[in-house]
């Protein structure tokens, strides 16, 4: 497969599962930007003075509170019996009863049977620990099977404060399933004890939600909930929307639920907690989500989410209609849910030609630092702000009203990143049309930096930058 061939086959499946990458994201204090380029992990400044390949070949990353440390997605390779038991504890366990069974199915294949690698976790703990048991049978690939091995996909902590990225804890080792399609993305609690992992599992857009403790001390749920989650500004819950019933697609029911993740004392829930032993979820909102909702909690405990505007009982038809930003507030005892948009603004929104032909928009929206304003990311790559604070409420601003550069037809749009409570990074077309550029765009001011000038088209490739635009002429 080519390499833009590759490049539009993810890219597509990028937009049909609803997940958009967040190719450059600020640390806390607004100093330093995460810059996740075609080639792996780079560190800019403000200015956009880019540092050097700090972890090759990584694609998903997130600051940890520190502003100094992230946590990274990358592959690993499990060599032994040992390692895969430590990583996988409960498949472990299960492919160790398979042992029998898997002796008796190499029983019945020819002495040249190569396929020892189908026999999955189970053969590691035969090779390893029971060598007896299936050496003769595969005498002929003996030596290849010494050196099999597996790649699995891990959440492990670097520290970038340095010239040099270095390897910390392992956080979790990614489950696998058989349509795993491996496009995450993460969320760490303000006090940087956990981070939540979302996941694709299936072309279908299924969802899988994973806590792991950041000391590398383990997982301590693993459910399945909608993609974008988001925890309480003291770090003790999280919040995300989890539906009421196994399947995938839109027009799901779900509830909108607080899972209590550290205890009364401040230490995380510990590992391995049956889902009898954990804390009961707090049912918030009962919903109609489409697509991979969001949920973001303000620093005012206010809860913003999408969820199709609709009235029970509904068509189809209805069931599947467009997003809508809500907010949900639990303070003095009176929840209270409203809709964040005036009716003016949600219908220029909905009349915007970005906007219009894509029901799933809303779940790209972010939340400025402070709460007053929010990002809305259109179907080709527009952005919009629209103002959600006291005094300006409905207000829009169109930062970039133009489409991004496609190739055929398949658009990979990155998430504006808030640097400070009034300036956005996003990515814009160029002006002399051969691809895109990130700029900072200030509110306030108005004034727009570009600071990707002069980074290296290995970085910004996959962003549809002048070199995949000009293989696609």
């Amino acid at each position: 497969m080519t390499i833009l061939r590759w490049y539009v086959v993810m890219a597509m499946m990028m937009l049909a599962t609803g997940c958009i990458p967040e190719r450059v994201s600020w640390s806390p204090d607004g100093t330093r930007g995460l810059v996740l380029g075609d080639d792996g992990v780079h560190v800019c400044d403000v200015a956009g003075t880019l540092t050097g390949l700090m972890i090759p070949g990584e694609t998903v990353a997130a600051w940890m509170p520190d502003g100094k440390r992230v946590v990274v997605l990358r592959e690993g390779e499990l060599k032994n019996w040992k390692e895969i038991e430590t990583a996988y504890p409960e498949e472990a366990a299960e492919a160790k009863e398979k042992a029998d069974d898997a002796v008796r199915e190499l029983a019945e294949v020819d002495k040249k049977w190569r396929e020892f690698s189908s026999l999955g976790l189970t053969f590691f703990y035969l090779r390893d620990e029971k060598p007896e048991t299936i050496r003769e049978k595969l005498s002929a690939v003996w030596e290849d099977a010494l050196r099999h091995s597996i790649t699995r996909r891990k959440v492990q902590i670097y520290d970038l404060s340095g010239p040099e990225a270095k390897a910390g804890a392992t956080l979790a080792w990614l489950p696998e399933t058989g349509g795993d399609q491996g496009f995450s993305a993460f969320r760490v609690s303000p006090t940087g004890q956990a981070v939540a992992i979302s996941r694709f599992t299936d072309s279908h857009g299924s969802t899988e939600l994973i806590v792991a403790a950041t000391d590398g001390s383990g997982i301590r749920i693993r459910k399945e909930a909608a993609y974008y989650p988001d925890w309480t500004p003291d770090g003790k819950y999280l919040v995300y929307i989890m539906p009421a019933c196994a399947g995938h697609g839109d027009g799901r029911l779900g509830t909108l639920v607080r899972q209590k993740m550290v205890d009364d004392q401040g230490g995380l829930l510990k590992k391995g907690l049956k889902p009898e032993e954990m804390p009961k979820e707090e049912e918030c909102v009962t919903l109609v989500y489409n697509g991979n909702a969001r949920v973001r909690v303000l620093k005012d405990g206010r809860i913003f989410f999408t969820a199709a505007d609709i009235q029970l009982p509904a068509t189809p038809q209805n069931i599947k209609s467009r997003s809508v930003l809500f907010s949900f507030n639990s303070g003095g005892g009176n929840p209270t849910i409203l809709r964040v948009m005036p009716p003016e603004t949600e219908k220029a929104i909905n009349d915007d030609e970005a906007f219009k032909d894509d029901d799933k928009t809303l779940a790209f929206f972010d939340v400025s630092p402070d709460g007053k304003r929010v990002s809305l990311v259109g179907g080709d790559g527009q952005v919009m702000v629209m103002d959600v604070g006291i005094g300006g409420r409905g207000k829009l601003y169109k930062l970039q009203p133009n489409p991004l550069v496609q190739v055929q037809n398949a658009t990979i749009v990155s998430l504006p990143s808030w640097r400070t409570v009034d300036e956005l990074t996003f990515i814009r077309p160029r002006s002399d049309g051969k691809g895109n550029e990130v700029v900072r765009y200030n509110l306030t001011s108005k004034a727009v930096t570009v600071i990707s000038r002069s980074w290296p088209i290995e970085v910004t490739d996959r962003w549809l930058d002048k070199k995949a635009t000009a293989e696609a002429k």
